[in-house]
Order: structure tokens, then C-alpha cells, then sequence
């Protein structure tokens, strides 16, 4: 199951959603969109531009995305990923884009005191989340969590240097929790470095707006209702920006009434219940995506409390299905009249 997304009409693929008709009201940009499949999702893209060359360039922008998404699949034999999770030794050399990725995991995880970690893949695999899991749904008892938790935590990785680490033996690395962040990262200076300055890449719910409109209206996307998946609970005006959505909607299934996803506590190893689904804005997707999965495991309002102290803003709903929303957004979040919001 991924994310369900609007983009120009809604739709049932994200949480994050474009949601306005995007129509050129003045200048010479022409108005360019394309959509293909990747990181399990679909990927759209809007782009006004003045180039000769942007069809092109959105052919290319699809490579690209091809391109890293093998890099950082743990499933294909080629991929470093695959690589160190089938080391023989505890010793493991990694890339440059690992180690920027790596670098940023390993602050995430200090900052976040655990709650984001990147060690637990194999909870999604005992429970049955992961993407090339078909319906093999599994309520894991007390004794299997132990067993799996015994080769979860990214502090339990040492780092000789940069780019050398010695992992325990039964430790997996599944970047899925930050690669979408990485890809957007390069999808926007892909497009910058082409002379675009006004677009919108949507992978799957996560998403970078860069500039405004030509018409100098901000972009304005829309925030899924948890519960209602082709309905908004909310919509947002931004621009130069990136705009993260992690829910208990995404990778579920129900068992004995309960909702099981794959958002897990990886103290716990249980899914967290707190809160039905976190939005983060920011500037840095790599970041962003990290921090979005951490704030969903937090109560609501100490989550907007952790995202101040990083200079993000963001928007929670929590189980009860009350709004929690960052001061900062007031004029740019407007909430469903349904929904009671506290800004703070």
C-alpha cells in the first residue's frame, strides 16, 4: 500500500497532494508536467519554463530518478545497499552518497534519541510491510519482536571513519525512511542546474516546490485526510520549499481491531499510535524526511516543540484527530472546518 496524492484532482496515491488547477496566467513560460513510477510510488512533476529543452530535461529528471533508486534498493544485487547487507565481514567501505546519507542518519538518530533508525528493516519484514511483501500481514508476538530488536540500533554501528563502519552481525540497512529525501535532494539541483526556477516534484506525497507560479501565486498543495483518504484535512500556500507527510494510512493492515503500520518505535518495535499522520516543512528534503518519521512518534505537541528547536515547522494530527500546527503556519495552513487546530 503507498500514499494516496492529488495532483491537479485527487486521487488515491499520497498523503501529500497538489491541489489547485495550475494555469499560466502571464509571461512566456510554457507549463510542462510529467508522471512515471518510482521509489514505489508515482511521480509527478509540474514545471513552467521558458527552455527549449525541458521536455528533455524531464526525460532526463526520470533517468535520474531510475538511476538513484537502483543505488539505494536493497533488493537489487548491484546496489550497495544489497552489498552490505550481504557482507561477509563486519567491515564495511561505503560510496559517497552513503556517506552523506549515513552522516545524516547518524545525527537523525542522535537527535531524535532513537526514534529514527535506520536498522529496522527487519521489523517491516516480520510484520509483513515491506513493499515486496504481498499480503503476508503477521501480528508478531512478544518473543519474536525480542529476537528481531536484538539486531535493531544504529548506535550499536561504529564508525572507524567516514566511510568505513563495523556493523553487527545480523544488522541490515534499509534506507527507505530517508531515500526519498535523497532523491529530491538531487531531482531539485538536477533542475536548478538546467536554469529551471518554478516547479514541483511530487514523489508520492513527498514533495519540493521551487519558486511560485508565473503568475507569482504560491504553490498550494493539499494535506490527506488520515481517515479519508480522496478528502483534505487541510491545504497549505508555500514555495521554495520541501513538504513531508508520514501516516498510519500509508503500509497498514487491521488485526483483532487494531491498525498495524510501518512507522515502528524502534525502542518497542510496535507501530507508533500516537498520532495519525505528521507533516514537516523545511528547506533541506534530506533532513526533512528523516525528521517527519521522528515527529510522528512523538506526542503531538512536544513533536512541534522538537521541530522549533530545529527550525522546522510543521502540522500534526493526532489520534484523537485534533490538528497541532507550528505558530509559523498560521496564514499559509487552512484547516478543514471539521477539525479543531491549535497553533503553537
Amino acid at each position: 500500500m503507498v500514499k494516496k496524492s492529488l495532483l491537479l484532482s485527487i486521487s488515491r496515491r499520497s498523503g501529500i497532494l497538489l491541489c489547485a488547477a495550475l494555469l499560466l496566467s502571464c509571461g512566456s513560460a510554457k507549463k510542462y508536467t510529467k508522471h512515471f513510477s518510482a521509489l514505489d510510488t508515482v511521480i509527478s512533476v509540474t514545471l513552467y519554463s521558458v527552455s527549449s529543452h525541458a521536455d528533455r530535461d524531464l526525460d532526463s529528471l526520470a533517468a535520474l530518478f531510475a538511476r538513484l533508486e537502483d543505488s539505494l534498493s536493497i533488493s537489487k544485487p548491484e546496489s550497495e545497499i544489497y552489498r552490505i547487507n550481504h557482507r561477509t565481514d563486519s567491515t564495511v567501505t561505503v560510496n559517497g552518497t552513503l556517506r552523506r546519507i549515513l552522516s545524516v542518519c547518524r545525527s537523525e538518530f542522535a537527535l531524535s534519541k532513537g526514534l529514527f533508525d535506520v536498522t529496522v528493516e527487519p521489523l517491516k519484514l516480520l510484520y509483513g510491510l515491506e513493499s515486496h511483501q504481498k499480503e503476508e500481514y503477521h501480528v508478531p508476538t512478544s518473543a519474536e519482536l525480542a529476537a528481531v530488536l536484538a539486531n535493531i540500533g544504529f548506535g550499536r554501528i561504529r564508525f572507524v571513519s567516514d566511510s568505513v563502519l563495523v556493523m553487527p552481525a545480523g544488522m541490515h540497512l534499509d534506507f527507505g525512511g530517508i531515500a526519498k529525501g535523497y532523491v529530491l535532494t538531487q531531482a531539485e539541483r538536477f533542475l536548478r542546474a538546467q536554469g529551471h526556477a518554478s516547479f514541483l516534484v511530487n514523489a508520492g506525497g513527498d514533495l519540493i516546490a521551487c519558486g511560485k507560479k508565473p503568475s507569482r501565486d504560491s504553490w498550494i498543495i493539499g494535506i490527506q485526510d488520515p481517515r479519508r483518504p480522496e478528502s483534505l484535512i487541510a491545504t497549505l500556500a508555500c514555495s521554495t520549499v520541501c513538504v513531508f507527510t508520514s501516516g498510519d494510512y500509508e503500509r497498514c493492515f487491521f488485526a483483532n481491531g487494531k491498525r498495524y503500520h510501518h512507522l515502528f518505535n524502534p525502542n518497542t518495535g510496535v507501530p507508533g499510535s500516537l498520532n495519525m499522520s505528521a507533516t514537516v516543512v523545511g528547506h533541506d528534503p534530506l533532513q526533512v524526511d528523516a525528521v517527519v518519521k521522528t515527529a510522528f512518534l512523538m506526542p503531538a505537541r512536544q513533536a512541534l516543540q522538537y521541530l522549533a528547536s530545529r527550525d522546522l515547522q510543521g502540522f500534526l494530527i493526532d489520534s484523537a484527530k485534533v490538528g497541532w500546527a507550528s505558530a509559523g503556519l498560521k496564514n499559509a495552513l487552512k484547516p478543514d472546518s471539521g477539525i479543531t487546530v491549535h497553533f503553537e
